[in-house]
């Protein structure tokens, strides 16, 4: 907490022992940080899931709703902060020569 700026977001990313931690509440109210935790699969499941991308048992591709040339990139931005029911995954795609409106849907 104490690396990231007043406003600034920390993420706990795959912390799956329990225990405790001791954070200055002040960096919480009046420096406005914040704490976000992601839960990471134990480690027998990312070998499985390694397999499960590389073998391509699923499109990944269809993941992704919006693709913008890297002109666009503020745009791209702008829809990843405020989501909407049609954008799963927002893609920046530098030296793309694709010119236009994003692309939604699958055929990317």
């Amino acid at each position: 907490m104490d690396a990231a700026r007043p406003g600034g977001r920390v993420l706990l990313f795959a912390q799956t022992q329990r225990g405790e931690v001791v954070i200055d509440p002040a960096a919480v109210c009046v420096d406005e940080k914040s704490l976000v935790g992601s839960y990471s699969a134990s480690v027998d499941l990312q070998e499985e899931s390694v397999r499960f991308v590389m073998n391509r048992e699923m499109n990944l591709e269809s993941l992704i709703s919006h693709r913008f040339p890297l002109q666009d990139a503020a745009r791209a931005l702008d829809l990843a902060a405020h989501p909407q029911p049609a954008s799963m995954k927002v893609v920046i795609q530098p030296g793309s020569t694709w010119k236009g409106q994003a692309r939604e849907g699958n055929n990317q």
